[in-house]
């Protein structure tokens, strides 16, 4: 089919089309190299201000610096060597370089320089991340195999693991290569969806992000690899910050968290550990919560442990699952129902308590929804070489 002829030049609008581009546009005059346009996008990619004049646009404002970057840089190399390039790193005017898919092409017979870039930095550092995790669940996922060989039980849990790693992975990752090609296809083109897009994929990218960290976790509990600093620590302090780390999701979901806490309870625990448990415990329950309910949390003590308690409103949980709900992959057995997530969060709370000494179980005696119970001991009761003044990663998630 033939390319449709318009009579009438006037019924193009050439800054309505570049304007509508998913490339970002900047043209050069070849022979002075004087910038003579742009498009919206070139703004945004490049984070010109509203003031910024485009005469100030030099070429060379573009090429990053030289050893900034390992990967291909934009330089005067490209100018004239017509062609698509990918994966080459480009500099924004506040300095910051990103990594850009380049086209340049020489137009109006050779008089003009047209620069067309995409910026898929987002993209590429998506790819490293889920590579970066993918190996290192390969990696722990081969010392499992060679450190407990002499289990009965291997074959279950791998095949278990491949599973869940075929349909939870797939899920997520099939919905952002689903969006990143239409938005690369240029088939949405208003911008309001466009955002919505990316919206889409930053969720998808933090569900997927969020499965691989939980399945590593596993592993690492599982092999006895977990990193703990145990030690004396007011778990009042410490159940309000996770509280606090939540407050925002329970608001939004309509739910109200009440607390019943002493002035202090101090045992001995890893507070990043803790919190963490706190966190996929109230998470989980959150997901059962009615709204407009209230979600209450209880510390108590006696001699022997400090007793936190995390109830809520909800169906509530049947006796006969108190036990398997802690267990790896329950949710295998209705896979296409179940909420995002590979299901581990309750195993991790329960493993990661149990190895610092304290133990979580459903309370059988309540019958108004369900409630989780933490037991954490106030003395030493593991052995010594457990236990440390000092935590230097207490900042860091593991």
């Amino acid at each position: 089919m033939a390319a449709k002829h318009i009579d009438d030049i006037h019924e193009l609008n050439f800054e309505e089309i570049t304007d509508s581009s998913m490339m970002a546009i900047v043209v050069y005059h070849e022979e002075s190299m004087q910038p003579v346009y742009m498009n919206r996008l070139a703004i945004e990619t490049l984070e010109l201000g509203e003031n910024f004049a485009i005469s100030d646009l030099i070429i060379e404002k573009l090429y990053p610096e030289q050893g900034s970057s390992r990967g291909r840089c934009f330089s005067g190399e490209y100018i004239h060597d017509a062609g698509f390039y990918q994966d080459i790193m480009m500099r924004r005017l506040n300095g910051y370089n990103f990594m850009a898919n380049l086209g340049v092409r020489l137009i109006q017979n050779s008089e003009y320089l047209m620069l067309m870039f995409q910026d898929v930095t987002f993209q590429k550092k998506l790819q490293r991340e889920v590579q970066v995790k993918q190996q290192e669940l390969m990696r722990s996922y081969t010392e499992i195999l060679e450190q407990n060989a002499e289990l009965q039980t291997l074959s279950e849990a791998k095949d278990k693991l491949i599973t869940l790693s075929s349909h939870e992975l797939r899920t997520p990752l099939s919905a952002i290569i689903a969006m990143t090609e239409t938005l690369s296809l240029g088939v949405v083109d208003d911008k309001d969806e466009i955002q919505k897009y990316h919206e889409d994929i930053h969720s998808e990218s933090k569900n997927l992000m969020h499965i691989l960290n939980s399945m590593l976790e596993v592993l690492k509990l599982t092999t006895g690899k977990m990193p703990y600093f145990i030690n004396e620590n007011d778990l009042v302090t410490y159940t309000t910050e996770a509280i606090t780390q939540m407050q925002d999701r329970f608001e939004s979901a309509g739910v109200e968290i009440t607390t019943d806490f002493p002035e202090k309870a101090v045992a001995y625990i890893d507070t990043v550990r803790l919190k963490k448990s706190f966190e996929y415990i109230m998470d989980n329950s959150l997901k059962h919560c009615p709204k407009s309910e209230h979600f209450h949390v209880k510390i108590e003590q006696n001699e022997d442990f400090v007793k936190i308690s995390f109830s809520d409103k909800g169906p509530g949980i049947p006796t006969d699952f108190h036990e398997t709900i802690f267990d790896e992959f329950t949710t295998l057995g209705d896979i296409d129902t179940h909420s995002k997530g590979a299901g581990l969060s309750l195993t991790i709370a329960k493993l990661s308590t149990q190895q610092m000494g304290g133990k979580v179980y459903v309370n059988p005696d309540y019958k108004e929804g369900s409630e989780f119970i933490f037991e954490i001991p106030k003395t030493k009761v593991l052995d010594e070489e457990l236990y440390s003044d000092f935590n230097p990663y207490e900042d860091i998630e593991f």
